[in-house]
């Protein structure tokens, strides 16, 4: 009995052993991959990274990251954001939820450092100390799961008020193939002015990617929100079913982007009942996204605000020869509902290159820019609808001119522009004379 004991003490140690040593590697290999992944995004954040350090204990460890965000603007407060966690090994971890079995599990709190006594006292007063907390455990087979919880608040200022019901996120990931899935539940917002109201009902959110320290790897976002409503003076507008979707995937090499809206129900003052709309983005050099990224960081917040950010005319011919490549493709979808019918349109626009490699800058003419563009252009509308919107008067006056065909109870247009051509429900335009 006593060797069987002593045999059992013995595995149990050279288990902990083991665990410990796998549990310090996975957090030391875990660590410097997100501290690589934050030195390269930091900088398009206007954030650096001040300190990143990782402490080993014999049976835990202690992680520390600081960022530093240097406002542009003298009105928001510079401020260090401090991600402190604390690790322990396994093989047995003691969690929120109780004993579990795995490598590593730990708690992390994100709170922000370096303000001012009084603004340090108004953040804390608001959502107490921490901007976000959460927990993580990791498995024998190196699959982590995560709970992180953003704190609720209200603000109440001068007749206004700001009420935020917090979120809360549960993460699933396969650390060897880097894939995530995240389910995010988001508490009610609602801001009240004196002029008006606007309620968002609590929502939920799926994420998912092949590689979530790559920003532009293969991903999926779903965002469901039930009710937005908004009142101000004698009008309300409420949206019901709304649904918002963003796909990226990458093939050769390029990224290509899906985006889109969509609203189940509408009620206001305007006769629409539904609407919806898509972007889709088709092979987007990731070149030119990082170039942008770098570009967007060195500018202040200002410029960025009112349109006017100063690139120069080297920033602007390198941006443009990285994102307008041929084969680049833009299309936009959109459909509007009301009780009377619809109303779609649809627009493809495809770049297909400037001869002998020109860059778009140095051509003089536009008709030669018009050559590398191939566009085409649907409309389609129900025209007992159409007669029910604002726009009634000019689609009428559009019919008259012939840029909207009759056909029966239905309008319709459709124009195309190949090779520098334009045509308009199949009579060509004069398009080089307006040039």
């Amino acid at each position: 009995m006593k060797k069987l004991l002593a045999m059992a003490v013995a595995g149990l140690v050279a288990a902990a052993g083991i665990s410990s040593y796998l549990g310090h590697s996975l957090t030391q290999q875990q660590f410097d991959a997100q501290v690589e992944a934050l030195r390269e995004l930091a900088p398009s954040y206007r954030l650096s990274v001040n300190e990143a350090e990782l402490t080993r204990g014999v049976f835990g460890s202690d992680a520390r990251i600081a960022l530093f965000f240097d406002s542009p603007d003298a009105n928001i407060p510079s401020v260090t954001l401090l991600l402190q966690s604390s690790l322990q090994y396994g093989p047995v971890l003691f969690t929120d939820t109780g004993l579990k079995l795995g490598l590593v599990s730990g708690r992390s709190q994100l709170s922000a450092t370096g303000l001012s006594t009084e603004n340090t006292e108004k953040l804390e007063a608001l959502i107490g100390p921490h901007l976000l907390t959460g927990e993580h455990w990791v498995d024998f087979s190196r699959q982590l799961s995560a709970s992180i919880q953003v704190p609720a608040f209200n603000l109440s200022e001068d007749g206004q008020r700001l009420s935020f019901a917090g979120i809360q996120a549960l993460i699933n990931s396969d650390l060897d193939s880097r894939q995530t899935r995240a389910n995010l539940t988001l508490g009610s917002l609602s801001i009240t002015t004196p002029e008006g109201s606007m309620e968002i009902s609590p929502s939920d959110a799926q994420f998912e990617s092949t590689d979530i320290s790559n920003y532009m790897a293969p991903s999926r976002l779903m965002l469901n929100i039930p009710q937005i409503s908004a009142n101000e003076s004698s009008t309300a507008v409420s949206l019901q079913g709304v649904e918002l979707a963003l796909q990226q995937s990458l093939e050769n090499g390029m990224i290509n982007v899906i985006e889109s809206l969509k609203v189940t129900e509408i009620q206001s003052p305007l006769p629409l009942t539904s609407a919806s709309a898509s972007w889709t983005f088709n092979r987007i050099n990731p070149k030119g996204i990082e170039l942008w990224g770098a570009i967007v960081s060195q500018l202040d917040a200002d410029d960025l605000d009112n349109g006017s950010a100063p690139l120069t005319e080297q920033q602007t011919r390198e941006l443009i020869s990285a994102l307008l490549r041929p084969g680049v493709e833009f299309i936009q979808d959109y459909q509007l509902s009301t009780a009377k019918g619809a109303l779609k349109a649809h627009l493809d626009i495809q770049y297909l290159g400037l001869a002998n490699g020109r860059h778009p800058m140095d051509i003089e003419d536009p008709r030669q820019l018009l050559n590398a563009l191939k566009a085409q252009l649907n409309i389609s509308a129900d025209q007992a609808a159409i007669m029910d919107l604002p726009i009634a008067p000019m689609v009428s006056a559009y019919v008259d001119q012939g840029l909207l065909i009759q056909d029966q109870q239905q309008l319709r247009l459709e124009a195309t522009l190949v090779n520098a051509e334009l045509s308009v429900n199949g009579q060509p335009m004069p398009l080089h004379e307006w040039l």
